[in-house]
């Protein structure tokens, strides 16, 4: 296991995989991440990676979850996934293309969203994801559910991002 970011360990341990008596076999890089929305984190971070792998590997990356944007973007770069759950656009209630709500009460919804915080009421690339981690919401979740801890408005969210929440944060604020 190494981190993406331990360049001498990537490079050393690619080298020793490609020049080692067992060269013939197939080898295969693993990226694990907890949730894979858009894909833009783990592809950025993988192209700075790959840079200095030593040979040629098959790729995969093994999420607990994984939405579909990300499926498409993984595809195009020839990475294989694994997941626990593929969390579709046709799940997501404040979507057009979820049929959980009346649209009457998305558009209300999302009106309410856009009042917490008007630059990404659904999160990032208005992906209005539905998951919540144990460590932390991802920023692809609705600013309806996370609320918003910058500047004059404040907007306390029932699942906040930790990078979100004020610089002292107690029970006796919360």
């Amino acid at each position: 296991m190494l981190d993406s970011k331990d360049i001498a360990g990537l490079q050393a341990a690619t080298q020793r995989l490609a020049s080692g008596a067992g060269s013939s076999q197939p080898y295969a890089v693993v990226y694990v991440d907890d949730f894979v929305g858009s894909g833009n984190q783990l592809l950025t971070n993988r192209d700075a990676a790959a840079q200095f792998y030593a040979g040629t590997f098959t790729e995969f990356v093994l999420s607990s979850v994984i939405c579909e944007e990300a499926i498409s973007a993984l595809s195009r770069e020839g990475l294989n996934h694994f997941a626990g759950i593929v969390h579709t656009r046709s799940e997501r209630p404040l979507l057009p293309n979820c049929d959980f709500l009346p649209d009457q009460t998305r558009a209300r919804l999302v009106e309410m969203a856009r009042a917490v915080h008007s630059r990404y009421p659904l999160g990032f690339k208005d992906m209005a994801t539905m998951v919540i981690l144990y460590s932390n919401a991802p920023n692809s979740t609705s600013r309806l559910l996370t609320g918003t801890y910058s500047g004059d408005h404040q907007v306390r969210g029932l699942f906040p991002r930790t990078k979100d929440l004020p610089p002292v944060w107690t029970p006796a604020t919360a």
